[in-house]
C-alpha cells in the first residue's frame, strides 16, 4: 500500500492511497482513494460599519449596517456589542436583514474552487442617547474578526421652554424684552432659541421672529422686540400701534425635535389717559365739605 500526502495547511490537505500485491510483477496494483480537507486559518475581514444618520444627532430610528468579507470557510454570522463583551446574534430584534453571497474567485489548486462569502447584516436602532455599536464577523470554522465600531446619537425628546416673562406686561415704551427658560433633556444640546411675536390675535398665521440671546448671569434667553417692527397675524402688515401683542419661545435642539412655550400677552399703550372731575355739590356753595369724583379715560396705577 502506498501513502501519498500533499499539504498546504493555509489552504488545503490532501491524502492519497493507492495498494498492490507486495512482490507482484503483474502490475495488479488496485486504484484507492483520496481523502481532501480545506483548511481556513484566516479571520475574517474586519466589518465595515456605516449607518443612516451621518455623524450628527438625530431625531429617528438609525439604520445600522456592517458588511465583512471571508475567502474561505465564508461568513456565518455578524455579531453587535454595546461593551465588547458581550455579543449578540439576534439581529432579527432590530428588523434584521442579512444576505451572504458566494462569488467564484481563481482556482487557486487543482483540487478546489475557493468562493469570497460576504455577509452583511442590517439594523434598526432606536435606543436613545449617545453609544457605541461593534461588530465582529465569525466564519464557518470558528475564526473572529478583528472588532470595528461606530457611534450612535439618537435623541427624540423635544426641549423645554418654560417661564415665558416680559419686561413689561403694560408698556408705553417702544420695545419689550421676552424671556425664556429652556432646558435639553434628551442629549442633543440646544441648537437655537428664537422669539416669536404678533399682533391681532393668538394665531400666529404671520410673525415676527428675533433670535434669542442665552444670559449666563441668569441662565435664560432673551429677545428684544420693537413693537413698530411686529408684523399683523393676519395682514402681515407692521406699525400697528397701539394693542395686545402676543410672544412666545421657540426651542430647537440639535437633533431637530422642537418646543412652542406658551404665550404671553403685552398691551402697548401710548395714548395719555383723560381725567373728568366732579363735585357732589354745585358752585358756588357754603357745604363745608365737597366730595370730588376723578373718572379716567383708562385703568391707571395712580395719579
Amino acid at each position: 500500500m502506498y501513502i501519498h500526502v500533499i499539504l498546504n495547511l493555509e489552504k488545503y490537505a490532501e491524502i492519497s492511497f493507492k495498494g498492490g500485491i507486495l512482490g507482484s510483477s503483474l502490475g495488479d496494483d488496485f486504484a484507492g482513494f483520496v481523502l481532501k480537507v480545506s483548511v481556513d486559518r484566516e479571520a475574517p475581514t474586519v466589518p465595515t460599519m456605516s449607518k443612516s444618520s451621518g455623524d450628527n444627532w438625530t431625531n429617528k430610528d438609525v439604520i445600522l449596517s456592517a458588511y465583512s468579507e471571508d475567502e474561505d470557510s465564508g461568513i456565518s454570522k455578524i455579531q453587535y456589542s454595546y461593551d465588547k463583551n458581550n455579543w449578540f446574534d439576534n439581529w432579527e430584534s432590530l428588523n434584521f436583514t442579512g444576505t451572504i453571497e458566494k462569488i467564484p474567485t481563481t482556482s487557486e489548486n487543482t483540487y478546489k474552487v475557493y468562493y469570497k462569502c460576504r455577509g452583511t447584516v442590517l439594523g434598526k436602532w432606536s435606543k436613545e442617547g449617545s453609544y457605541t455599536v461593534y461588530a465582529r464577523a465569525i466564519d464557518n470554522v470558528g475564526n473572529i474578526s478583528e472588532i470595528s465600531s461606530i457611534n450612535l446619537k439618537i435623541d427624540k425628546i423635544p426641549p423645554i421652554a418654560t417661564n415665558v416673562s416680559a419686561s413689561k406686561t403694560n408698556t408705553n415704551e417702544s420695545t419689550v424684552t421676552i424671556y425664556a427658560d429652556v432646558e435639553d433633556t434628551g442629549g442633543a444640546g440646544i441648537e437655537e432659541v428664537s422669539f416669536n411675536g404678533w399682533f391681532g390675535g393668538n394665531w400666529k398665521t404671520t410673525h415676527s421672529k428675533v433670535s434669542g440671546t442665552y444670559d449666563s448671569t441668569n441662565k435664560r434667553y432673551y429677545a428684544t422686540f420693537t413693537f413698530s417692527d411686529i408684523k399683523h397675524t393676519s395682514t402681515g402688515e407692521k406699525g400697528n400701534g397701539e394693542g395686545t401683542y402676543t410672544f412666545e419661545a421657540v426651542a430647537i435642539d440639535k437633533a431637530g425635535n422642537f418646543i412652542d412655550s406658551s404665550n404671553i400677552n403685552v398691551i402697548y399703550d401710548t395714548t395719555k389717559p383723560t381725567c373728568t372731575i366732579t363735585a357732589d355739590k354745585p358752585s358756588p356753595t357754603n357745604a363745608s365739605t365737597i366730595i370730588y369724583t376723578f373718572t379716567f379715560s383708562e385703568e391707571v396705577t395712580g395719579f
